[in-house]
């Protein structure tokens, strides 16, 4: 069944093989089918080849083709920048499963080892059930310092992520047998606290690295402070990386020196092991930081009345456009002062003038303040 990435032949994949009727009873083969695509995504489109794309809309229609002749779903797992755009295509008949938000680029680190697929697949290749394999995928994702949120739709609606309708509901529904392999990844290791330096050389230790197929190899992913934000229109491919060695060997603890910390800021250091059948652990993070960088800041105040239903929801909207882009840009949630009536991103606290006195006038956390960005939404 193997052929060349084109449109046509994906169309021809999913209309035609997937429907054809082998065994002599009336209708495909098939009860369920399994879509995995990865590739340059844009939003509402991904790439297929060099010179050929794919909308929505078109996706939507041969995969309507599909639910029209099974008796089971269609499973969407699709990795790529923009991916959560696809949540356009919702269906009850069919389970997405999107490796980013719609205005986000996907983390493919390290030859892959660092993505959403590979933390989703080694899951489903362990026996867990899709919604075991997305949570592997988005917890392992969110240990690193990415903002890559992973989507999941089972009910058809659109609102990804949904405890019940989503995460529940396919808590009992497999790729294959599910059968329990019992090959989870190493066992997350226990990291070296954040250290300070002048400058150049650090080592960092992971503790604790174990695994009954034997670890393969452990080694560190660095977010340098000079980091460019991310390209909307392409996936991030490539970090410096360092390896880890056992130190002694037999004892399951890892060290790697890296000689290289020269810009002065905050690096962050993701830590992640490997087995020898190639399973991955949760990526553990600490930092390094060199010199005293001052931070960029920002104060976020979202005014008016919670209960005023007219204008309340604009002002929440804007509040959390504004602070996912700043996350998105390189600010973390402790430099972001976050004043709301309601709790929408976690971070939030209320709005009150002591707590918008103390964010603009801490000399604590001024001194140590490169710029301040602020801003005020409300009626």
């Amino acid at each position: 069944v193997d052929a060349d990435a084109t449109k046509s032949n994906l169309q021809s994949a999913l209309t035609t093989w997937a429907l054809a009727d082998n065994d002599g009873i009336p209708g495909p083969d098939a009860t369920d089918v399994v879509v995995y695509v990865t590739d340059h995504g844009g939003t509402g489109s991904m790439r297929i080849s060099g010179t050929e794309t794919i909308s929505d809309a078109e996706l939507d229609g041969w995969l309507d083709t599909v639910e029209a002749s099974i008796s089971g779903k269609v499973t969407l797992v699709y990795d790529a920048c923009h991916s959560g755009s696809f949540t356009s295509i919702a269906d009850p008949d069919r389970n997405l499963l999107l490796s980013s938000a719609d205005n986000q680029v996907s983390y493919f680190i390290g030859r892959g080892i660092l993505s959403f697929s590979q933390f989703f697949w080694s899951e489903v290749f362990a026996g867990g059930s899709l919604s075991d394999a997305f949570v592997a995928a988005q917890n392992g994702i969110a240990n690193t310092p990415t903002m890559q949120d992973p989507e999941l739709d089972a009910d058809g609606d659109g609102v990804p992520n949904e405890q019940v309708d989503d995460l529940d509901a396919l808590q009992n529904i497999f790729i294959g047998n599910g059968v329990d392999l019992f090959q989870s990844g190493p066992s997350s290791p226990s990291m070296s606290a954040a250290q300070s330096l002048p400058a150049s050389s650090a080592t960092i230790t992971a503790t604790g690295v174990t695994d009954n197929d034997g670890v393969n190899r452990v080694w560190a992913t660095l977010y340098t402070p000079d980091l460019p934000p991310p390209d909307p229109d392409n996936p991030v491919v490539d970090l410096p990386t360092f390896e880890l060695v056992e130190t002694p060997p037999g004892s399951g603890n890892y060290s790697g020196t890296y000689n290289n910390f020269t810009s002065v800021g905050v690096y962050q250091v993701v830590v992640t092991a490997q087995d020898v059948p190639g399973n991955t652990s949760a990526p553990q993070l600490t930092t390094v930081t060199v010199g005293s960088p001052l931070a960029r800041r920002a104060v976020l105040v979202v005014g008016g009345d919670p209960a005023d239903a007219t204008t309340w929801p604009a002002y929440e909207l804007s509040g959390t456009a504004a602070y996912n882009a700043l996350r998105a840009q390189g600010y973390t949630d402790t430099d972001i002062t976050y004043l709301s009536g309601t709790i929408v991103n976690t971070v939030e606290q209320p709005v009150t003038l002591a707590n918008l006195q103390a964010a603009l006038t801490d000399a604590n956390v001024l001194n140590n303040t490169q710029d301040l960005v602020l801003y005020f939404v409300a009626a």
